[in-house]
């Protein structure tokens, strides 16, 4: 991301239009550790560019770069930059207008931050709403900006923009996914530490460590999207990162409690159960059935892992629909993973109440009591062999329980 042409542009503007140029007023920045007072200029809008590494879009990016067949965008690039000029005046409808509606009546309250070449490092969202006001009023055709240092490297425009855009309260946070994907950033394209990104992030490295996790957050991610056939299309999982923050919790938390393979089987049936629809406050039984060595219900969720393929599952959205939706007793058919994970969640309660014999016999009765022995579907279920070998072994139980009446 360079344009030494803009970069004479920008130097020759500037020299001609001293006093239009120059504003009263510094912005202090961070660089290289140390504090500094730049220059705030006022650049019309034709000398900048949109930061395609921006990370507030990092998702819809890789996406939409996806789509493409993977021919990256180039901001300098007429009708590139008119997509991504869209696709940030998307990120927030409602906050979008907002601020338009603050420039459009107060001005420009923060100065945004620029390249010695002119591509915006801090500032992009506003870029793309001057330019939107831009079309039917010429003096918003201007943007209030700090430009940096020739010398500056990648390294430092990293640092000095997730410093500005992560490390504090902004208007428009990063969305979680897109967090995670700037850290990553961070670490492979970049180079950094995990520290050195904590100290940019928080102005210290002690935070190392949950930087360290977030990263570890989005492997897991990255695992799932590649087990099911979908590398890099984040925008699958922006809806998902407290289910994975829960598989996390409940991978790290079982390390020493369960065997690799059966951590394989837990972490491969959880990805089952995501892409099912199971709700991350549930997906925290699994916890509970390994703390408590709920042994018939892991075996149930051993079972589950088994039946998750690394292919392309149906939507939840295509399930059946019902024949009489007007029906209140109708219930979407459980898949079969939903199946096993509610007979999983049955055995956990088993176990959680293994001491409690009331309780025990009254969920039997309660549930024994909520068949429907007289609709014709009930009666075609109880013929079926699966039901069938259920109800002999319940009925050899109920002999053992004859005795004590």
């Amino acid at each position: 991301m360079s344009n030494s042409e803009n970069s004479l542009a920008l130097d020759e503007y500037i020299q001609k239009n001293k006093t239009k140029s120059q504003s009263n007023e510094t912005h202090r920045i961070i660089l290289n550790g140390q504090s500094v007072a730049l220059q705030v200029y006022n650049i019309p809008l034709k000398y900048l560019y949109f930061n395609i590494e921006n990370g507030r879009f990092a998702a819809d990016y890789k996406d939409l770069v996806k789509k493409r067949g993977g021919k990256i965008l180039d901001s300098t690039n007429e009708k590139d930059a008119k997509i991504i000029e869209n696709l940030l005046l998307e990120l927030d409808p409602t906050q979008t207008k907002v601020t338009m509606r603050d420039i459009k009546n107060l001005g420009q309250k923060e100065a945004g931050i620029i390249t010695h070449d002119g591509f915006v490092i801090n500032g992009n969202r506003r870029l793309s709403i001057l330019l939107k006001l831009a079309k039917d009023d010429s003096k918003f055709d201007q943007m209030r900006v700090v430009r940096l240092p020739q010398n500056v490297d990648r390294k430092d425009l990293y640092k000095l923009e997730i410093g500005l855009q992560m490390g504090k309260e902004e208007i428009l946070p990063y969305s979680p996914i897109n967090e995670l994907l700037k850290l990553k950033e961070g670490k492979d394209d970049k180079k950094l530490s995990v520290q050195e990104i904590a100290s940019a992030l928080y102005g210290h490295d002690k935070e190392g460590k949950e930087v360290q996790k977030k990263l570890d957050r989005l492997d897991l991610i990255d695992n799932y999207l590649a087990f099911f056939g979908k590398q890099d299309q984040y925008k699958e999982v922006e809806r998902l990162m407290e289910h994975f923050i829960d598989a996390q919790s409940i991978l790290e938390n079982s390390r020493d409690r369960i065997s690799d393979e059966e951590l394989y089987k837990i972490k491969q049936a959880m990805w089952g159960l995501i892409r099912d629809g199971v709700t991350h406050l549930e997906l925290r039984d699994i916890k509970k059935m390994i703390r408590k060595n709920a042994e018939k219900a892991l075996n149930r969720i051993y079972v589950i892992a088994d039946s998750v393929k690394p292919s392309l599952p149906e939507s939840v959205k295509e399930v059946l629909k019902p024949e009489t939706p007007d029906d209140p007793d109708w219930e979407l058919p459980l898949s079969p993973i939903r199946t096993q994970w509610e007979n999983a969640r049955d055995e956990l309660r088993v176990k959680e109440h293994e001491s409690d014999i009331p309780k025990l016999l009254s969920n039997v009765k309660s549930n024994l009591e909520a068949i429907r022995f007289e609709a014709k579907e009930g009666i075609e279920q109880l013929k079926q062999k699966q039901c069938q070998d259920m109800i002999k072994s319940i009925l050899n139980l109920t002999d053992k329980l004859e005795k004590f009446l």
